[in-house]
């Protein structure tokens, strides 16, 4: 399974303007039916509720889920639910297949955790059919971590083979890839027959290598 090295210990509640936003708009969409709900509540302590509970959603998740909004005003769960709605697996696996080796571009990040659990190779070589039960599988777990770990971010400078801006690896990560590396050079003095780099360890090395030019550089 992919190892999430950059998860943060605690994600940022959702901006206050945010949630202004949010009661702004449905205020305005359900009148009374919205407002009523906190007749006898202290709207500053539902308003950090929904603040907490909405802590590392987007801005992009939250106009979505005010997009979506229904005839009657949702829950704060159904809310949540408006703003990060199930992925479908089909189509994730189609975007999974498009943008793997990309950090840009997704449109939920369960579906990227899911894609590197299964890896390029398996993705683009494998039909769907055959990946099915391992695909749902991976997406289904992904999606219910809703602390999930957001895509990491790309740093300027960095580009991958795709010309997508890459993050910086981490520490173990790095190893990890010096690891590889040096394993790889084992085996080739061992036979001739060795199994080449994947696309995803050439791109890692690559992004290594760049790290250290940087490094190096300064």
């Amino acid at each position: 399974m992919e190892n999430r090295q950059s998860e943060p210990e605690s994600l940022q509640p959702l901006p206050a303007k945010y949630v202004e936003r949010i009661f702004a708009v449905m205020s305005a969409s359900y009148g009374s039916q919205f407002s009523d709900r906190w007749a006898t509540a202290n709207l500053a302590e539902v308003k950090a509720l929904w603040s907490q509970q909405l802590a590392g959603y987007s801005a992009n998740e939250i106009k979505r889920g005010l997009d979506s909004l229904g005839e009657f005003p949702p829950s704060l769960p159904s809310f949540k639910l408006l703003c990060r709605p199930k992925p479908h697996p089909e189509a994730a696996h189609a975007e999974a297949v498009r943008l793997i080796g990309r950090l840009e571009g997704w449109t939920d990040c369960a579906i990227f955790w899911a894609a590197r659990e299964i890896g390029s190779h398996d993705l683009k070589a494998l039909p769907y059919e055959k990946i099915r039960g391992r695909w749902i599988e991976a997406l289904e777990r992904h999606w219910k971590d809703r602390k999930a770990i957001p895509l990491p971010e790309p740093v300027s400078g960095l580009v991958g083979r795709s010309g997508e801006p890459q993050r910086v690896l981490s520490e173990a990560e790095r190893e990890d890839v010096m690891r590889r590396i040096r394993e790889f050079g084992k085996n080739l003095k061992k036979t001739p027959k060795v199994e080449p780099l994947n696309a995803d360890d050439l791109e890692a090395i690559q992004r290594a290598e760049a790290e250290i030019a940087a490094r190096d550089a300064k």
